[in-house]
């Protein structure tokens, strides 16, 4: 099975696929917990030197790296994973490009297009906060970071993305669950939901 947590910055989907992770593991279930942009491939290294460049990427350059990446993760971690029966529960996928990427800019068709030949999830899973709440989150935890708070996760943007995942979650019948809350109690409606997919 494929799971991907998808949400704004700050909605706590981090949390969620760790928390899942080690609750599925607890049950005996072999589990590959990973996101995007990657961490351990060389295409998630460069990507993630990009997003931190003083010189901002052309959005075409940007949507070419995360489909590489992607192809990357796909093509090393998923697909072998999902092929020995383990559970793949992935912190963002395709999603995250089609809702970001078009708010650069970029149609959405295109963005498909780059996508079309990757796995589709079995769930998604759409933790869903709103932007004043994510916001406070994320400079919370900006402060033990230096303070850096990164331009894309400036509240009126967030609102933004935060109405584009809804219109996808409609579109796609992405489990949506309320991340207002504290994290266990978040977990347990995660856990809930799932169980209608079989776990």
């Amino acid at each position: 099975m494929f799971i991907v947590f998808e949400g704004i910055d700050g909605s706590g989907k981090g949390t969620q696929a760790r928390m899942l992770a080690d609750y599925l593991i607890r049950q005996g279930r072999k589990v590959v917990l990973t996101e995007e942009p990657t961490k351990d491939l060389f295409t998630g290294y460069f990507l993630r030197m990009l997003l931190r460049s003083k010189d901002v990427p052309d959005p075409k350059t940007v949507a070419l790296m995360f489909a590489a990446d992607r192809n990357e993760h796909v093509k090393k971690v998923i697909e072998p994973a999902l092929r020995a029966g383990e559970i793949v529960i992935s912190e963002r996928y395709y999603w995250s490009s089609i809702v970001y990427q078009t708010l650069q800019g970029l149609d959405e068709e295109y963005i498909l297009q780059l996508n079309a030949e990757f796995p589709k999830p079995d769930v998604t899973i759409l933790i869903d906060v709103p932007e004043d709440v994510a916001l406070q989150r994320i400079v919370a935890r900006a402060h033990g970071n230096d303070g850096l708070v990164q331009n894309f996760e400036r509240q009126e943007f967030l609102r933004r993305v935060r109405e584009r995942y809804s219109e996808l979650a409609v579109q796609h019948g992405f489990v949506v669950v309320d991340g207002r809350k504290g994290p266990t109690a978040v977990h347990k409606q995660v856990v809930s939901a799932l169980r209608a997919y079989g776990l």
